[in-house]
C-alpha cells in the first residue's frame, strides 16, 4: 500500500513517457558532433568518435569548442592506435579549461568524460584510453576506463546532480550507453562507513566510470604518500598486491567485508591516522598498495580538478599528492583569471602538462621578469633623466608585448580561455536604475534623533 501510494498517477506517468519519447526523437534528429574520424572527419566510420546526441544538442558553441579542446589535449590529434610515431603536438597531455563562471564548465566536462569513457573505442572495441604509443593494453590487464573528479566540498553533491541531470532522460534512465558515476562520502567514522568507502573505490575501479571526491578527502587519504615520497611509493610497489575481490552488488555496497578490520601500525599509522577516513580500519601492505593503485599508480585514466587554483604552488599538500597521479590526461578547471599571477599560471600549466613551460627558473627569466618589468611605469621628474626613463619604459613595454605573444602562442594548445561576454548575446541586457526616495516623517525623526545622539556623545568625549 505504501509503495503504491508513491507511484505517480497514470496521467503523470503517461506525460513523463511522452516527454521521454520526444527527447529520444530529438536525439535521433540531432546532427552528430564528431570529435575524431578517419580522414579529418570526412567519414563517420566505425572508428569515429562522437558525443552522445543527448549531450551534443544541449551544448552551446563555446562548450562545443571546450569539448573539442579537451579531446585534442587529452587524446591527441591523431588516432592513438594508428601505429605511426606521433608528433609532440599529437600526443595526449593535460589542459586548463579557463572558462568564466556561468559558462557551463560542468556540462562541458561531462560531455568529454562520457565520450572518452564510453564512446571512444577503436574498431576492435578497445578504449582509446587504454592505447598508448600505438599499443593496446593486454586483454588480461584491461579494466573499464575510469575518471577521477576532485571538487571542493561545497559543490560535490552538485556535481553528482549534474551527472544525473544531463545523462538521464525524463524517466531517470541513461539509455544504451550509461556512464557510472559515484561520489565518495567523507561523512561518518564508523567501521561500516570506512569499509563502504573502500568497497566503493573497488567497485569504481572494476565497473569503470567517474568517481567524485572532495579535495581534502583525497589529500587525507594519501597525505603520507606525498610526505614519504619515493621511498613509500617503492615500498608500496614492492608489496604483494592482491587483486581486488569481486565488486559487491548494489544492495551490498557499503555493508563492509570480512577480514578488513585490524590494528594500525607502521606506515599505515600515517596513511590511516586516528582521526582520518579509515581510523582503526583496514591495514597491511596489500591494502596500502591497493589504495596506491586505485588513486595514484596507475590510478584513473583521466583526472579532473575543479577550482584548480588550489594548485597555485608546488609546496601545498594537495599539489604534492596530485603530483604522484600517473595519468597524463589532467583537466584543470578554473573560472579565475590567470594573467594576474604568472607564478600561479606556471604551476597550473606545469601540472596539466609537466615540462611544457620548462623549469620555473627558466620561465621566470624568459617570461615572468620581462612581463613584470613592462608593467612598471617610469617615475615622473626628479632625476633629470625623464627622456631616458621614458625610452627605457618603451623598451620594456615592447619586450613585454613580445613575451606575452610568445607565451600565448606556446599555451594555445594547453589553455582555453573564454569570458562571460559570450553570454551577452543570449542574456537580456542588464539595466541599472537609481531611485532616490525621500524619508518618511517617522524615518526623518529617527534619523535626526540618531544624529543628535551621536553629536552629543562626540561632544562629551
Amino acid at each position: 500500500g505504501a509503495s503504491a501510494s508513491r507511484r505517480p498517477p497514470p496521467a503523470a506517468a503517461a506525460a513523463v513517457a511522452a516527454a521521454a519519447a520526444q527527447e529520444a526523437e530529438a536525439d535521433r534528429e540531432a546532427p552528430p558532433l564528431i570529435l575524431w574520424a578517419e580522414g579529418a572527419g570526412a567519414s563517420a566510420g566505425a572508428a569515429a568518435v562522437s558525443v552522445l546526441p543527448r549531450l551534443a544538442r544541449r551544448l552551446k558553441p563555446h562548450q562545443v569548442e571546450g569539448v573539442r579542446f579537451l579531446w585534442t589535449a587529452c587524446m591527441g590529434n591523431s588516432r592513438p592506435d594508428s601505429g605511426r610515431r606521433r608528433r609532440r603536438d599529437e600526443t595526449e597531455h593535460g589542459a586548463v579549461l579557463a572558462h568564466s563562471m556561468g559558462l557551463g564548465k560542468t556540462l562541458t566536462v561531462i560531455a568529454f568524460l562520457h565520450t572518452a569513457l564510453r564512446r571512444a573505442n577503436n574498431t576492435a572495441g578497445v578504449p582509446y584510453l587504454h592505447v598508448t604509443a600505438g599499443k593496446a593494453a593486454a586483454p588480461g590487464k584491461r579494466t573499464p576506463p575510469t575518471a577521477l573528479v576532485l571538487v571542493p566540498k561545497s559543490v560535490s553533491s552538485q556535481w553528482e546532480q549534474e551527472f544525473a541531470k544531463w545523462l538521464s532522460d525524463q524517466t531517470g534512465q541513461q539509455g544504451a550507453e550509461p556512464l557510472n558515476y559515484f561520489r565518495l562520502d567523507a561523512e561518518g567514522r564508523t567501521a561500516a562507513h570506512r569499509q563502504g568507502r573502500l568497497e566503493l573505490l573497488r567497485r569504481w575501479k572494476q565497473e569503470g566510470g567517474v568517481m567524485i571526491i572532495v579535495h581534502d578527502t583525497f589529500r587525507s587519504l594519501l597525505t603520507s604518500r606525498s610526505t614519504c615520497g619515493s621511498q613509500f611509493a617503492a615500498a608500496a610497489a614492492a608489496a604483494a598486491i592482491q587483486p581486488p575481490p569481486p565488486a559487491p552488488s548494489r544492495t551490498e555496497a557499503g555493508a563492509g567485508a570480512a577480514g578488513l578490520v585490524g590494528s594500525v601500525s607502521g606506515p599505515a599509522a600515517d596513511l590511516f591516522p586516528a582521526a582520518g577516513l579509515f581510523p582503526g580500519g583496514p591495514v597491511g601492505p596489500s591494502l596500502e598498495s591497493e589504495l596506491y593503485q586505485l588513486l595514484l599508480s596507475p590510478g584513473p585514466d583521466v583526472l579532473v580538478v575543479d577550482e584548480a587554483h588550489v594548485l597555485k604552488n608546488e609546496n601545498n599538500k594537495i599539489s604534492r599528492v596530485l603530483a604522484q597521479v600517473m595519468t597524463k590526461r589532467r583537466v584543470l578547471l578554473t573560472g579565475t583569471p590567470l594573467q594576474n599571477n604568472l607564478r600561479e599560471y606556471f604551476h597550473m600549466v606545469d601540472f596539466a602538462a609537466p615540462g611544457e613551460l620548462g623549469e620555473l627558473r627558466t620561465f621566470q627569466k624568459l617570461f615572468e621578469e620581462i612581463i613584470e618589468r613592462g608593467q612598471w611605469k617610469a617615475a615622473e621628474g626628479g632625476n633629470g633623466n625623464e627622456a631616458a626613463e621614458l625610452q627605457r619604459q618603451r623598451d620594456n613595454t615592447k619586450a613585454m608585448s613580445k613575451r606575452i605573444w610568445a607565451l600565448t602562442r606556446k599555451l594555445d594548445r594547453l589553455v582555453q580561455r573564454r569570458g562571460v561576454e559570450l553570454l551577452h548575446k543570449e542574456l537580456p541586457r542588464s539595466h541599472e536604475l537609481v531611485l532616490v526616495l525621500q524619508l518618511t516623517p517617522t524615518q526623518r525623526r529617527l534619523y535626526n534623533a540618531r544624529i543628535a545622539e551621536a553629536m552629543a556623545a562626540a561632544g562629551g568625549m
